[in-house]
């Protein structure tokens, strides 16, 4: 509870395995008012003067809680954590509305050890991370945005555009899992239906991203005849086609070996019977 000389905000704190720092999340928040009376009163909470301090909460049921002066100094680290925890996952939704394809995880908006919870009153802090928040999404969207105008830029003019432009795009694109990659998996499907041969010559030009290229390549079974077709680039295309061959046989070993191991199962109910 933080109280002035007209308002009042009372701050419900409670835990949650899907948060970070602790799990501590902002359950719900209530401003009150001075009244004339000298008491508070907020939406859902009122504060009132009762021998001491006492609030009352009425959320579905009515609860009243004795407020004590603390008897040291308040750990404001609980309440900054758990107010930028939730201030967290709801950028983290924003943002994932705008870009479905984005994913938001620790890494991305991890600033946590950056921000000096407990140096700062709570109000000085909540300034602090939301600047820092503020530039984590100016940046996030600056990125995506750019990313979808290169894709669709790509899937537009992928016929006429020079390779030298195609590897400089996809190279901006690239990702180390392209499948959790929106922007880079559909590139990769506009030039392998479009341009097969700028397909081979991208896995010739980015020896890094050439299993992520081929991944993509071997799930697009209709640019798979226009890459059989392409000449030259002999050495890539027996390695695509084999690359592929492998990956297709993936679901029907992953088949094979559920159920060699029911089959151990049954086995062993039955001997123990």
């Amino acid at each position: 509870m933080q109280a002035g000389t007209d308002t009042a905000i009372m701050h419900e704190i409670g835990h949650s395995r899907s948060f970070r720092g602790g799990g501590l999340r902002i359950l719900s928040e209530d401003t009150l008012f001075r009244q004339p009376d000298g008491n508070f009163t907020g939406r859902k909470t009122r504060l009132r003067r009762n021998g001491g301090w006492e609030l009352i909460t009425q959320n579905g049921k009515k609860y009243s809680y004795k407020l004590l002066q603390p008897a040291g100094p308040i750990d404001k680290s609980q309440l900054n954590s758990a107010w930028y925890n939730s201030r967290q996952v709801s950028l983290c939704q924003k943002l994932s509305a705008r870009f479905p394809q984005w994913r938001c995880n620790a890494e991305v908006l991890h600033i946590w050890g950056q921000l000096p919870g407990e140096a700062l009153e709570h109000t000085g802090f909540r300034d602090l991370a939301e600047k820092q928040l503020r530039n984590i999404e100016d940046s996030v969207i600056n990125v995506e945005e750019r990313k979808d105008r290169i894709t669709r830029y790509i899937g537009e003019h992928i016929r006429t555009m020079e390779f030298s432009a195609v590897t400089d795009s996809l190279y901006y694109l690239q990702h180390d899992k392209p499948w959790r990659n929106h922007h880079f998996r559909t590139a990769i499907d506009s030039i392998a239906m479009h341009q097969p041969a700028y397909f081979y010559r991208l896995a010739e030009a980015l020896p890094e991203q050439r299993s992520n290229i081929f991944y993509e390549g071997a799930e697009m079974k209709k640019a798979l005849p226009g890459l059989q077709a392409v000449e030259g680039h002999d050495a890539m295309k027996t390695e695509f086609l084999k690359d592929r061959k492998s990956q297709r046989k993936l679901p029907y070993v992953a088949i094979a070996s559920a159920t060699a191991g029911m089959a151990l199962l049954v086995l062993a109910v039955v001997s123990l019977k």
